[in-house]
């Protein structure tokens, strides 16, 4: 009877602690927390997200791991994260420990994030994400609503996203396309958009350039007697999509160039936008006033 109840319990005891790793299509299985499936884990997560290298080597009685400045250590039945001893502990604990960002489903299987998205920046019509990891997002324009979804485990905004949610949204305008370009550790989201100018905004040099939108021209004067036009040239990280962007500004940059014989310097200018067309003028005030009612004209 006493034998069979030993079988009895070691069977609990595994099926109670058994767990699977899912990264991606690899799956890490499991029947215990020690140093060799927690060494495992942490470098294929690692070497998954292309992220700082884990060490790893003893100390006496410990088999210790160090990853992002955190330490766990095993000695016979203790544990050791950073300076808390402890005798039981699950692959969850490990995982918090580490900051590791996983969902656990009902079967007690756990899914780390396959892509850990770091920042992601708005410039109005093109978007700059930075992560870690593998690209896990789609995007789709659905009634003027311009959406980033998640295709596996996506981590972001202290948030972990499940296959097929909505991890961004934005109302957007004039968009006919979507162009996408996937770098090392960064994608570049460019909402390819028809122009149609109906505004025009004018700025001084020393002015912040807000309050604008894909279809209005962008002008900056600075006084100055260079006489000088620049405008902001593509972007190769566009493949071109920008074109009609810097066709527009170029447009009307030649028609006062011809005006006044003034010079066109093309530069990537970082005060006037990317998702809206605009120069940069360079010229006495003398000369403005007559340049400001030339472009009112051309947007009539």
């Amino acid at each position: 009877m006493k034998k069979y109840f030993f079988i009895l319990f070691i069977f609990i005891q595994v099926f109670i602690f058994s767990f699977n790793i899912i990264i991606d299509d690899i799956t890490i299985e499991a029947s215990e927390v020690n140093f060799s499936v927690v060494k495992k884990i942490l470098e294929t997560y690692s070497s998954f997200l292309n992220d700082e290298k884990i060490n790893f080597g003893s100390l006496g009685s410990f088999s210790y791991i160090e990853w992002h400045d955190k330490l766990v250590a095993f000695s016979n039945e203790v544990v050791v994260l950073n300076d808390s001893a402890q005798q039981n502990i699950f692959i969850d604990d490990v995982l918090d420990f580490f900051e590791i960002n996983y969902f656990k489903d009902d079967n007690g299987t756990y899914y780390l994030a396959t892509m850990v998205i770091n920042d992601l920046k708005d410039f109005g019509s093109y978007f700059q994400i930075d992560y870690l990891g593998k690209n896990s997002i789609s995007t789709i324009i659905d009634n003027d609503n311009f959406y980033i979804i998640s295709l596996k485990y996506v981590y972001f905004n202290e948030k972990i996203y499940l296959p097929n949610e909505v991890i961004f949204t934005k109302k957007i305008q004039n968009t006919i396309d979507i162009a996408f370009n996937d770098l090392p550790n960064r994608i570049i989201i460019q909402l390819i958009q028809t122009y149609k100018i109906s505004n025009i905004k004018f700025y001084s040099f020393s002015e912040k350039v807000i309050g604008y939108d894909p279809n209005t021209l962008v002008v900056i004067f600075n006084n100055s007697e260079s006489n000088l036009i620049f405008v902001r040239n593509y972007s190769p990280d566009f493949n071109g999509n920008d074109w009609q962007r810097f066709s527009l500004s170029t447009s009307i940059a030649k028609k006062i160039s011809s005006k006044f014989n003034f010079k066109i310097y093309y530069i990537p200018f970082i005060q006037l936008p990317l998702d809206a067309p605009g120069i940069v003028i360079f010229t006495s005030n003398d000369n403005w006033e007559e340049i400001k009612k030339i472009i009112e004209g051309e947007i009539k």
